[in-house]
């Protein structure tokens, strides 16, 4: 759901954009944390999976199949906060937050950053990507 917060504006000279929040990156830089990790975050091998029955039985045998959480909230379970931090209403809440970077698409109304959650990931991490925003100066 990262396509609903809408086109990303990389460079705005002097600056570069800082760092966006993905959680695929998040799985590899604080869950994973392996260089070089080939293992694929769980929510990816299922989308393979679905995606590419074919796939299911390799992915079965590379043990990336095990992971699985039933339930309305998906893989949300893996991050920390759950679904709060990974949901349908969290991406939508968060898609047109940071309108300094992000351009997000007509009929969503700009809303207050950081958002009402304490726990939230994503707010956390642009905030601290945004305080680094000084170094990202191109120059």
């Amino acid at each position: 759901m990262q396509h609903y917060s809408g086109f990303l504006l990389l460079y705005d000279a002097p600056r570069w954009s800082p760092i966006q929040f993905t959680h695929w990156g998040y799985f590899y830089d604080f869950m994973e944390k392996r260089q070089g990790s080939s293992k694929l975050a769980p929510w990816v091998s299922f989308g393979y999976a679905s995606m590419y029955p074919e796939m299911k039985e390799a992915l079965k045998q590379r043990n990336l199949l095990s992971a699985k959480v039933d339930g309305p909230d998906g893989m949300s379970p893996f991050f920390p906060g759950g679904a709060l931090n990974n949901n349908g209403a969290f991406w939508l809440r968060h898609a047109s937050a940071n309108l300094r970077w992000r351009l997000p698409p007509l009929g969503l109304e700009a809303l207050r950053f950081p958002c009402e959650n304490p726990g939230c990931l994503l707010c956390r991490f642009t905030a601290e990507q945004e305080a680094k925003e000084d170094v990202s100066t191109v120059g």
